[in-house]
């Protein structure tokens, strides 16, 4: 072997090819797209042509730099044949970098006629075995979905009786529920308005029988209240009649007192009087002053006791005009007592100022034995009518 043979035979550029050609194997497009399937057979027409030119190339005639300009265009090449592998590029990526590879071969010299017509018979048997194996593939991947096309159409029908029937037992199910459940729906409704109409008569008894109690503690209780407005009227008015009286009785305490000092005062002021004008000396003339003055002095005690008797007497007529007040409400207490609250302060008021304040004593009875104010209060009785405090 030569050194041109032996630089030909051990150059990297067909580490490459072997390269190439294992990504190339590992690539298989979808039958269906065509651009997909035209870029794999431009990639493997490539490679044939390079493995070729291995083969059959004039050895002698192709210097190491024309390998090296090779080189790149086939690593680049190699390189995207990796990535379709790899899933990151779809094949018709590579056409640009096939074309690279064949335009790097454009410096080589051509094969002779014989070899260039061998290698393009085998590029085109191989072609031809990559598209039949293609088409191959494509058949039995169509008749394999045909057959599971089938497959799914049996199972679909066999479903669709499973549906059917299971639609039938499920609409005799509902028929049957519903029925049921109507018999059982109009028996409850049943048991309840029976239930309702006995616990509706129950109550209604129960309410009469309340109602009719309720009455009774009713007018009971309006009996009682009468009776007790009665009782508190009447012990209303003789507590205010009892205040009279307590104050008749202390007006009279206190006249009698100012009638006592009355009578001290001036029985001391007329015994003055009588003892200086037994002792009254006329021829000496010394005393006539300090006599006139002793005379002024009983005047005086005389004067002072007839204001302390006037001031008793006043409390004689308070002590009187409360015995009268103390009286008038006494008597008018059975006549008012089913008068109203404000009805019966007003009676009150007016008796107490009329006899208490007015002095208006009606010492005068008439024939049925009633004063003129007790008259008075009995005709108001009678204009507003009886009203239950």
């Amino acid at each position: 072997m030569g050194i041109a043979e032996q630089q030909f035979d051990t150059h990297g550029l067909w580490g490459l090819v072997v390269s190439a050609r294992a990504a190339l194997n590992q690539i298989h497009p979808d039958p269906a797209d065509s651009d997909q399937q035209a870029a794999l057979a431009y990639a493997g027409q490539v490679l044939e042509h390079l493995e070729e030119r291995k083969a059959r190339t004039e050895k002698f005639l192709v210097t190491s730099q024309m390998l090296d300009n090779v080189v790149s265009p086939v690593d680049t090449w190699r390189g995207w044949l990796d990535q379709v592998v790899a899933g990151g590029r779809p094949m018709v990526s590579t056409n640009p970098y096939s074309a690279a590879v064949i335009s790097a071969l454009a410096t080589w010299p051509p094969l002779r006629p014989k070899h260039f017509y061998a290698g393009l018979n085998a590029a085109m048997e191989s072609y031809e075995n990559k598209v039949g194996a293609s088409l191959n593939s494509v058949s039995d991947h169509v008749a394999h979905l045909e057959g599971q096309i089938d497959d799914v159409k049996q199972q679909r029908s066999a479903l669709s009786a499973e549906i059917d029937a299971e639609e039938a037992r499920f609409r005799l199910a509902i028929d049957e529920f519903n029925a049921s459940a109507q018999t059982a729906l109009d028996a409850w409704k049943t048991s309840m308005e029976k239930a309702r109409k006995d616990v509706e008569v129950e109550w209604l008894s129960a309410l009469d029988i309340a109602d009719a109690s309720a009455k009774e503690a009713l007018e009971s209780l309006r009996d009682s209240a009468e009776k007790a407005g009665k009782t508190v009227h009447a012990i209303t008015a003789r507590v205010v009649a009892q205040d009279y009286g307590r104050y008749a009785r202390n007006k009279t305490v206190s006249a009698w007192l100012y009638d006592i000092a009355a009578f001290a005062v001036g029985a001391a002021g007329v015994v003055a009087l009588i003892w200086h004008l037994a002792q009254y000396d006329l021829d000496a003339d010394s005393n006539v002053g300090l006599q006139l003055m002793r005379i002024a002095v009983s005047g005086g005690a005389l004067g002072l006791a007839t204001i302390i008797g006037r001031r008793g007497a006043q409390q004689h007529r308070e002590a009187r005009a409360a015995k009268r007040t103390d009286l008038a409400l006494t008597l008018l207490g059975p006549f008012t007592a089913n008068l109203s609250d404000t009805r019966q302060r007003e009676i009150v008021d007016e008796v107490t100022r009329r006899v208490f304040i007015d002095g208006d004593l009606d010492p005068v009875r008439e024939r049925d034995g009633l004063s003129r104010i007790a008259r008075e209060a009995l005709l108001k009785r009678g204009s507003d009518g009886p009203t239950a405090s």
